[in-house]
């Protein structure tokens, strides 16, 4: 006799029983005591229904008897060969794409049961609702001949294998996630949320990388349920792509009881997205049990039936991320080379969740190999991290030049080196002397450096990107703006995100064209412009990182932004002695030079070159020279001058001197 049958022995119980049945029905020589068998395989697996993944997938989707040994009979058939073998002889060359509930009757002997449960299957039904029955007749073909199937994900579940199919990810909790107490507030409700039996959309808004998924993952460990995430900005941007995880998604949750999760809301903003989003709207409204929907924007509307809850997360405090980093570089690499204060680095410069600082570790250990893992390393990763997120918005600009390189007025300098000790000592003076709490804002760091082309406002952002040991990344605005409403502040809050988390220095070249003043409304571009303005001031508002916007027109910017700068440093044009330094500096990099070159001459006809303008005339007064195979002459220089003149627009005397 088969005694109590417990975990997957509950699920073989089930197959034997298949076999018997299938290869009786096939024509098979049945055993004598195939009634006593099947009777006790039957007993057996009754016994067993509180550890039968069937029985408890049946449960928890609610599905009577009938329904359950239907799906118990077409997994057989699609996993085990015995049974694929007899359902062959049984019902043709169709067998390869599934059984039927013909197939079925004739196994089990089942009659209006079977009769009733086909015309479920063929309408609405919690099995094929949640794709764990799958199908691919033509809703044409009678419901007794329909052919079904199940997924491998199906298959694997049941014997007791818990890893999700593609494109779905697992969510975990970290050795040891630190949270804030204003996080454990949210955690407690999210976990009481999370807990209800009604529907229900919790609408999760946070910067990327801050803990949000780590955060449902915390409070689902609480209610010892696992957590199954579809990432929109991980799958291809069309419906069908969609529509295979949302159904992968939906297929998890009932398989094992998983809290559902949709990363990347924002994925479906701008007008050519209508579609998706209505899908993915339908599909959450329509989910009998919470869900959760990750945004990095704040505010975003979603359209679904019932009530949605808003959870406003951040990343964990600089002390809670301090010992973060300590406990996750403890576990991974005990004998790790990094030191109390390299620590308290990582904690104050990385707005980060448990779960990226894990990535950031695991990607430096692999970079190090064998050697000890080191704070340039552990930065190393994260300026990746940084850079992957970025790629096509900016670009990644790599300083060469040297603050000797650098001739601007000593008023400008002072200003640039305050700027610097500002973002320096921002941790002593904000976190330390207990600032942050008066200050009412962000603790970021935005300054705007205006004045005429070519005066050096670029080259300073480099160079302090360099000296604060910075990855610079250029926003390129040809990527960014975009005619589709919401499509740049989508951008944008990518961009703001990573720049905010990675602790890069953000560069908006030729600011004016973003930050453009608001206007009064008259058409629906003015309506768009100003909506842009106003995420933009909103962003900067509790921006965390580091930006500079440069402008050769500050007076067309938006007075909103100019209140919320840290430094606003002016670029004047060089004066005779700059100008003087400017032309000896360039000329002294080691060209080929005449003996008789007048640097004062050059500087007293040509008043109004900047640094650019100079480095400009000198280029092309070498590659001039080269191309004769010659030096650099003093009529070569004058002659690139002028030309930078002239596309400068001005007008020349015959002298040469400006008129």
């Amino acid at each position: 006799m088969l005694g109590t049958v417990r975990g997957p022995t509950a699920h073989a119980a089930r197959i034997a029983r298949e076999r018997l049945r299938l290869q009786t029905a096939a024509g098979g020589d049945p055993a004598p005591d195939i009634s006593v068998q099947l009777a006790e395989l039957t007993r057996a697996i009754h016994a067993a229904d509180d550890a039968d993944p069937i029985a408890a997938l049946a449960r928890r989707l609610d599905v009577d008897r009938r329904s359950e040994d239907f799906l118990a009979f077409v997994i057989a058939c699609c996993t085990d060969p015995v049974c694929a073998a007899a359902l062959l002889r049984l019902q043709g060359s169709s067998a390869q794409h599934g059984p039927t509930i013909a197939s079925y009757v004739s196994v089990s002997g089942a009659g209006d049961d079977a009769r009733e449960l086909a015309l479920e299957l063929a309408t609405t039904h919690p099995l094929v609702e949640t794709s764990i029955l799958e199908t691919r007749s033509d809703p044409g073909v009678t419901p007794v001949l329909r052919l079904w199937s199940v997924s491998p994900r199906v298959a694997r579940q049941l014997t007791g294998d818990t890893a999700v199919a593609e494109p779905l990810q697992t969510v975990t909790v970290p050795e040891l996630a630190l949270f804030d107490e204003e996080q454990r507030h949210i955690l407690d409700a999210l976990g009481r949320a999370l807990a209800s039996d009604r529907p229900l959309t919790i609408l999760m808004e946070g910067p990327t990388g801050s803990g949000r998924a780590t955060a449902v993952a915390a409070a689902a460990e609480g209610l010892a349920r696992p957590v199954a995430m579809l990432a929109l900005d991980r799958i291809d941007r069309t419906p069908e792509a969609l529509e295979h995880g949302l159904r992968a998604l939906r297929r998890e949750t009932a398989l094992a009881g998983a809290i559902a999760v949709i990363r990347g809301l924002e994925e479906l903003d701008g007008a050519d997205e209508t579609a998706r989003r209505r899908r993915l709207e339908h599909f959450i409204g329509t989910a009998r049990q919470p869900m959760v929907v990750i945004s990095s924007l704040a505010g975003q509307s979603i359209r679904v039936p019932g009530e949605i809850v808003r959870a406003d997360w951040t990343a964990p405090g600089t002390a809670a991320r301090r010992n973060m980093w300590s406990v996750l570089l403890e576990l991974h690499d005990p004998e790790h080379g990094l030191s109390d204060l390299d620590l308290d680095e990582l904690g104050h410069r990385y707005s980060l969740g448990p779960g990226a600082m894990r990535d950031a570790i695991a990607t430096a250990k692999l970079a190090a190999g064998r050697k000890q893992l080191t704070m340039a390393g552990v930065v190393s990763a994260l300026r990746q991290r940084t850079t992957e997120r970025l790629t096509g918005l900016t670009t990644h600009v790599r300083v060469r030049q040297e603050w000797s390189d650098l001739v601007v007025a000593q008023d400008t300098r002072d200003q640039i080196q305050a700027l610097i000790s500002r973002v320096r000592h921002s941790h002593q003076v904000l976190e330390r002397w207990g600032l942050e709490q008066r200050v009412g804002r962000a603790t970021g760091v935005a300054a705007l450096f205006s004045g005429a082309p070519g005066t050096g406002k670029t080259m300073v952002a480099g160079l302090v990107a360099k000296e604060l040991g910075l990855d610079l990344h250029q926003i390129e605005l040809s990527q960014v703006l975009s005619k589709w409403i919401g499509e740049t502040e989508k951008q944008l809050a990518q961009i703001f995100d990573a720049a905010g988390t990675g602790h890069c220095l953000l560069l908006f070249d030729e600011a004016d064209a973003l930050f453009t003043k608001r206007t009064e409304v008259k058409s629906s571009n003015d309506r768009h412009s100003n909506l842009e303005v106003n995420f933009l001031l909103q962003r900067m508002e509790a921006f965390r990182g580091i930006v500079i916007l440069t402008t050769n027109l500050d007076s067309s910017m938006d007075p909103a932004f100019k209140r919320r700068l840290a430094s606003h440093i002016v670029f004047w044009p060089p004066d005779d002695d700059e100008r003087d330094r400017l032309w000896k500096s360039y000329l002294s990099s080691g060209l080929p030079v005449a003996q008789d070159l007048d640097i004062d001459k050059l500087v007293r006809n040509y008043p109004d070159l900047s640094g650019a303008h100079i480095r400009n005339a000198v280029l092309n007064a070498a590659f001039a020279a080269a191309t004769r195979g010659g030096i650099v002459t003093q009529a070569a220089l004058e002659s690139a001058a002028r030309n930078e003149y002239a596309t400068m627009g001005r007008v020349l005397a015959r002298d040469g001197r400006i008129r």
